[in-house]
């Protein structure tokens, strides 16, 4: 919220802290630094082949958001924010995540036309498009980001399956990602079986790791997509985390009501949204990713009045709405 010049000048020059973040990744500072454990401006300078000044004042930068922790005299380690989200050896990596930022953040140059067109920016959807499971590579970089920041929530989810739904249930879980989700449901409640499907080269990945965490013959998983999906089966739980926002609101319209036909009666749907939107704040993530989405695949990041309509029209009802950790908010749509 701007209230004063100050806070109009940190808007204005807001894109440096996200410059000098991917910085640290693209050049490797942050990986240094942990393999250092703690390191002189002299001595990263060295190592980067870069000047003591422009070093320390971009290491500033970092201490100031919270990325590393300045040591007297002059000597920088570590925080643990970085250390859980922005070490390679980590499960919560997401330093692929911050740099297909950057190429979100050079499709802002061109917002005019999405503006104007009511179209996704051509070159990021493209990025969206191979990321989903066009493009190997990319693929398995999004899906291990997604990955990251889905084990933060993951657990809670779980959580809040009923107890009575956790006995010969049967799951399906729409756009599974790796299975971070589903994973975390079979190993609280073991007796649910699941059905969970998403794009082939999205699938391979899921497979390798559900046969890492336990093989198990109550998770199938299943290559394809919402389109082509046999939705005539009945589930007791339909999750759909972080995907109706990959559809614009006709789109989401259709699969929630899709989720819904194949739900037996007394049964739930588990959707996860990004940000906060039913609390009575300014939410800056959530209208920053609705945004976003627009650039990105023109989806829209659906609300909770937009979810209370379709539960009327679909007749649930909504029986909990959960914050979660991640700046992620579940929502509990039950079947009568």
């Amino acid at each position: 919220m701007i209230n004063s010049l100050e806070d109009l000048m940190l808007t204005m020059w807001g894109f440096v802290p996200s410059r000098v973040l991917q910085i640290s990744i693209k050049y490797s500072i942050i990986d240094i630094i942990h393999t250092k454990g703690v390191i002189t401006t002299q001595e990263l300078a060295e190592n980067l082949k870069w000047s003591n000044r422009p070093t320390k004042s971009i290491m500033n930068v970092l201490q100031s958001i919270g990325l590393v922790i300045k040591i007297p005299i002059d000597k920088w380690t570590l925080s643990n924010i970085s250390k859980k989200w922005l070490t390679k050896d980590s499960s919560y990596y997401l330093g692929d995540f911050i740099q297909r930022s950057s190429l979100l953040e050079k499709s802002y140059d061109k917002i005019d036309l999405v503006a104007k067109n009511d179209h996704p920016n051509h070159e990021m959807f493209v990025e969206t498009i191979n990321a989903f499971g066009k493009q190997e590579e990319i693929t398995k970089k999004f899906a291990y980001s997604m990955n990251a920041m889905s084990l933060e929530f993951a657990h809670l989810v779980a959580e809040h399956v009923p107890l009575d739904l956790t006995n010969n249930s049967c799951l399906l879980d729409v756009g599974c990602g790796i299975g971070t989700i589903s994973i975390a449901i079979s190993q609280k409640w073991k007796d649910i079986k699941i059905d969970m499907f998403d794009l082939p080269n999205v699938t391979a990945l899921a497979k390798n790791e559900v046969n890492k965490i336990k093989p198990s013959l109550n998770i199938k998983i299943h290559e394809s997509d919402w389109a082509q999906w046999d939705w005539t089966k009945y589930y007791n739980i339909v999750v759909l985390s972080q995907v109706l926002h990959e559809l614009d609101l006709s789109g989401a319209s259709w699969l929630l009501k899709k989720a819904t036909d194949c739900l037996a009666q007394g049964g739930i749907i588990l959707i996860v949204g990004i940000g906060f939107q039913h609390k009575k704040t300014n939410n800056l993530l959530f209208q920053i990713f609705d945004l976003n989405m627009k650039l990105e695949i023109g989806g829209d990041n659906t609300t909770l009045n937009w979810i209370l309509d379709e539960c009327n029209k679909n007749q649930t009802f909504l029986n909990k709405v959960v914050s979660m950790k991640g700046g992620r908010t579940l929502y509990i749509i039950k079947k009568n």
